[in-house]
């Protein structure tokens, strides 16, 4: 995880999810990425209603997954940025 928390220094809550997303095997990089361009103009909520139907079901059971419970974690994973005044 070490080199998932430098790298969420660099990025918006957006790409925190994006970036999440792929790492817990929810979505592949190509998944994710190639919805990267239509993200912005939406709502948060949207967004993560978007990632949410390219998840992986077996995944999401497996992590015990919600959607409210996605949005914590990428606050969680985002919140490493803040903390160095980012």
């Amino acid at each position: 995880i070490p080199h998932l928390a430098d790298r969420m220094y660099e990025i918006n809550w957006m790409g925190c999810m994006l970036s999440l997303s792929y790492f817990l095997g929810l979505a592949s990089d190509y998944d994710a990425e190639g919805q990267a361009p239509t993200l912005p103009a939406l709502t948060r909520k949207e967004q993560l209603e978007v990632m949410w139907k390219l998840s992986l079901p077996e995944c999401l059971v497996k992590l015990q997954l919600t959607l409210d419970k996605l949005d914590h974690w990428v606050d969680v994973s985002g919140s490493q940025r803040m903390r160095k005044g980012l």
